[in-house]
């Protein structure tokens, strides 16, 4: 009996003898299922086919934050709820910041006749402020806001008040306390300033010490 087999003519399977026809049956299919096997190395079996792993790219590292710290800055515990107060503690802030930034030109215009007269000139209020930069100035809050008649008068502030009586509307003024807690010593740490407007509207800057 002869089968087709995978890559050539057909193989005959032979029997030493008799052989009952089921049993020869039997021996032919084994034989031509054996014959229609794909050939290769004796001995070896075809591995099924691989499934690729699948590769997993690991994610981009995040970036991590950036927290900066900006030197120049006011806080203050609670905000003046009287509106004159409030006025002054803004124009206090503005002079402060412009002051402890470098901001020598509005700085200098926020204060009286009386100060910058102190300083004498804008260079030489600028070499001053700078040099009180460059110790510690430049971070600094506001530590009191008061419109207390026994604290807003000549014998507490001086010369300054006198000037601003003079010259302004006391009866709006407001003391207000600086702190720079970066510079050294308690009475250099500390600056009082006397805001008030003039009669055109203006609110000036008196420094008290």
């Amino acid at each position: 009996m002869s089968c087709l087999t995978s890559d050539g003519p057909a193989a005959t399977v032979r029997h030493p003898g008799p052989v009952p026809l089921i049993a020869s049956l039997v021996l032919v299919v084994a034989a031509c299922t054996g014959a229609l096997q794909p050939s290769g190395p004796a001995g070896t079996k075809s591995p099924p086919d691989a499934t690729p792993e699948a590769v997993i790219s690991p994610s981009p590292a995040a970036t991590p934050t950036e927290f900066v710290t900006v030197t120049p800055s006011s806080s203050t515990t609670a905000a003046p709820t009287d509106p004159i107060a409030a006025s002054a503690t803004r124009i206090a802030e503005r002079f402060e910041r412009a002051r402890s930034s470098g901001d020598w030109t509005t700085s200098w215009n926020l204060l009286s006749a009386f100060s910058q007269r102190q300083f004498g000139t804008p260079s030489a209020f600028e070499t001053s402020e700078a040099a009180y930069n460059s110790a510690g100035g430049r971070r600094w809050l506001v530590a009191q806001v008061t419109r207390d008649p026994d604290l807003l008068d000549s014998t507490f502030l001086g010369a300054p008040y006198d000037d601003a009586a003079q010259t302004a509307d006391v009866r709006r003024a407001s003391l207000i306390t600086i702190n720079h807690p970066d510079v050294a010593g308690a009475s250099a740490a500390s600056e009082g300033l006397l805001i008030a407007p003039l009669p055109n509207g203006d609110w000036k800057v008196w420094i008290v010490h």
